[in-house]
């Protein structure tokens, strides 16, 4: 069984050439992380079957938590690491002996970045109420009186677009 816990090593370099760093159940696949950094979730264990982009563990790197997904769809043979592990770049995190796994993993839909989310539409409509357009009442009754708005101020300042 491949055990990456011992002397503590300086860089990946040495963890090669201290052939801790590559070989795992033989026909496994191993799924490595993409950068150096800390291991904060496992979300599989030895057994489990996987699909091939199954999000597998999480990985916190400069701040910021990476998803690592199963290369391939199959069965988990060897978890290598833990939580709280910091690993190299390249190491193998754990090994997937690859089967031809039933259905596909169905990767959660992307947000549609042009949507607006409820609460800001909300927002966005209240402050349409504030508009000169909206508040025709109060733009004539200014008018009237021999004034401009604000907005009618500005847009004489300022070239068009430039302030909002």
């Amino acid at each position: 069984m491949l055990s990456l816990k011992g002397p503590a090593v300086s860089g990946p370099e040495e963890l090669e050439a201290s052939g801790q760093f590559a070989h795992g159940p033989e026909g496994s696949v191993a799924v490595v992380a993409p950068l150096q950094g800390m291991i904060i979730a496992l979300h599989v264990s030895a057994g489990e079957t996987v699909q091939k982009g199954q999000p597998v563990a999480v990985m916190e790197a400069l701040k910021m938590e990476h998803i690592i997904r199963a290369d391939v769809g199959g069965i988990v043979r060897e978890i290598t690491l833990e939580v709280g592990d910091t690993i190299y770049e390249g190491t193998p995190i754990m090994f997937v002996e690859p089967k031809d796994v039933e259905g596909e993993y169905a990767a959660e839909a992307e947000p549609d970045p042009d949507s607006i989310r409820p609460d800001i539409a909300e927002v966005m409509h209240f402050h349409s109420l504030t508009k000169d357009v909206v508040r025709t009442a109060a733009r004539a009754k200014r008018h009237d009186a021999g004034k401009r708005t604000v907005r009618e101020n500005i847009a004489d300042l300022v070239d068009p677009g430039s302030f909002y």
